[in-house]
């Protein structure tokens, strides 16, 4: 049985991207580009991580992030990543109470070792 991943991403060339090589990595993929629709497809899939932008059109990814924790008490995994770096954004995805933080790469392989690593796969 594959693992779900849900991807919540606003940029439709990186949600593309991610889609097609979690999916051929095995994965079973639920896309999202904004919170409301992330919201609606987690608690419809109830995936067994969330690849969760920070800067999305219409909200934030730190107050998703607390939303999918407090209703999956905890259980959820959750990768935070983004574009920019800042060591503020890397604190308040750990209080947020993501699992992990990453930048965005072209670099696929690194987004996959993370993702193994979270899933403990």
């Amino acid at each position: 049985m594959s693992k779900k991943i849900l991807v919540v991403e606003d940029e439709e060339d990186m949600l593309s991207v991610m889609d097609l090589r979690l999916t051929s990595t095995g994965y079973e993929v639920i896309l999202a580009e904004n919170c409301q629709e992330a919201l609606e497809r987690f608690r419809e899939a109830v995936p067994d991580l969330v690849m969760l932008d920070i800067m999305l059109p219409d909200g934030n990814g730190f107050d998703l992030c607390k939303k999918m924790k407090q209703e999956s008490s905890q259980r959820a995994k959750i990768i935070m990543f983004t574009n920019k770096v800042e060591a503020i954004d890397v604190t308040r995805a750990r209080q947020s109470g993501a699992d992990d933080f990453i930048v965005k790469t072209s670099d696929l392989v690194y987004i996959l070792d993370a993702i193994k690593k979270v899933l403990k796969d």
